[in-house]
């Protein structure tokens, strides 16, 4: 079984660069990664600098050795949809998610995908708008129905007992 330390060394070769250059970027120390010194612990901010520097690789895979080294690309499926048929228009951003890997590039930039994601969240928000305003108005209804029925209450009452009677009396 790999050490930690043994999978830091295999992102090195996997992404083709030599050792003590692949240590500096990160302001590691190579000497830290050979000899006796492999043996010791990997500390969490070693292992931060690693992940952020290279997003690409799976952390569970470096911490446990579980896995593959690099993340497996999963295309966008909102969690609410799992199990239920995507519609044309989510098949459609599935697939432009799946071209495009949404990163914080792309997340800048004036790419259809990205375009498409912004002006969905904006129709979002003017139904949400939409939606509040129908909750306001529908309370209001709702409190004038109450206000209307205790008015009425209060009238009969005021008429006299004989006209305000319940079913109880009868």
């Amino acid at each position: 079984m790999t050490t930690i330390k043994d999978r830091v060394l295999q992102i090195s070769d996997y992404k083709g660069i030599a050792k003590q250059k692949f240590f500096k970027e990160l302001g590691l120390s190579y000497a830290n990664f050979k000899g006796i010194q492999k043996k010791s612990a990997l500390n969490s901010d070693a292992i931060d600098k690693i992940l952020t520097s290279y997003s690409e690789i799976n952390y569970e895979w470096l911490i446990s050795g579980k896995g593959s080294m690099i993340k497996e690309e999963k295309p966008y499926l909102p969690s609410h949809l799992i199990g239920k048929p995507e519609t044309e228009r989510e098949k459609k951003l599935n697939k432009m998610f799946t071209k495009h890997r949404v990163n914080k590039e792309t997340a800048n930039s004036n790419d259809p995908f990205t375009a498409s994601l912004q002006d969905h969240i904006t129709t979002l928000k003017e139904n949400n708008q939409l939606l509040k305003e129908k909750v306001t108005f529908l309370n209001q209804q709702l409190a004038n129905c109450n206000c209307q029925k205790t008015t009425e209450k209060v009238l009969k009452v005021a008429e006299g007992p004989e006209k305000y009677t319940t079913k109880k009396d009868k």
